[in-house]
């Protein structure tokens, strides 16, 4: 049996294979992937940023918090691996 990816696009569970994010110290503090929205109304965002060290840091915005010095959604959790930043926020 062959794979058509075609094949996939009337069914409502998709596979997804999260693609490996990878640090690169040049571009330290830039975002290393595109977010990913979650919660109830797609209320958080989690995304990497590129770190001068040996890893990427996973950051979470929260869309309901205003960070009073950008104006923009409040950074809400900062870790060293996505699962660990966006536990406990949805379920």
């Amino acid at each position: 049996m062959q794979f058509h990816a075609e094949s996939w696009y009337g069914c409502p569970f998709r596979p997804y294979f999260e693609p490996q994010v990878t640090n690169n110290p040049k571009f330290a503090g830039q975002v290393a992937c595109t977010q990913e929205l979650f919660g109830e109304c797609r209320r958080y965002a989690v995304y990497a940023i590129h770190t001068r060290f040996d890893r990427v840091e996973w950051v979470v915005r929260d869309a309901e918090l205003v960070d009073p010095v950008t104006g923009g959604s409040a950074i809400i959790r900062q870790e060293d691996t996505k699962s660990a930043a966006i536990s406990g926020l949805w379920e």
